[in-house]
């Protein structure tokens, strides 16, 4: 798998329009044949893994991470060439022809600004247990269980799942397949050798 900086996004390319099991609409994302998988550097995991509507509960989740310039200049990329590839599709994708402006207007980007004290912050989803639980390892590489708190550094690797379609809004998805969890070490430095 290629690092966020290794990887060339010019073959980026958008399937067609489907609708799964719940009636929703989508389309698959393919960078030569295959669903965009990167890798990231290591980076700050601020607020955990949450739900948005805190009393629903889900294995399913977002997790934010902080970025650096430099990965947050490659997400910039990325929503760039996914409003350039939409736009090129919007007949099929919204049943009008719309204006590059107009597919932008609706746009979730992956790129969440920064906010005051906060740096920029990049969502993927990922799941904690069931089908496709993320797979996490130790800095060694040793494999490790999913951890109860994901406030810690971790370096993820990702991949580009699909376009998402709702009434006036669209946007990808993003899934944290694998992580390197980078824990604190919280033992007390007071502590007998």
């Amino acid at each position: 798998m290629q690092t966020f900086n290794q990887i060339d996004l010019s073959a980026l390319s958008l399937g067609p329009v489907t609708t799964d099991g719940r009636g929703n609409k989508r389309c698959s994302v393919t960078l030569n044949g295959s669903a965009p998988c990167f890798r990231m550097p290591v980076l700050r995991c601020p607020f955990g893994a949450s739900l948005f509507d805190k009393e629903q509960e889900s294995s399913r989740k977002n997790l934010l991470f902080s970025l650096t310039d430099e990965v947050a200049a490659f997400v910039q990329t990325l929503d760039r060439l996914l409003l350039k590839c939409a736009a090129a599709k919007s007949q099929e994708l919204f049943g009008t022809k719309l204006s590059p402006d107009a597919v932008e207007a609706l746009y979730t980007p992956l790129l969440r600004p920064s906010n005051g004290d906060y740096q920029p912050c990049f969502r993927t989803k990922v799941n904690l247990s069931g089908f496709r639980t993320v797979r996490c390892f130790e800095p060694d590489l040793t494999p490790r269980p999913v951890p109860e708190d994901w406030r810690c550094e971790v370096q993820p690797a990702v991949a580009l799942t699909h376009i998402w379609f709702q009434n006036k809004s669209w946007g990808a998805i993003v899934e944290t397949t694998h992580a390197i969890i980078h824990e604190a070490d919280d033992s007390c430095p007071f502590a007998l050798e």
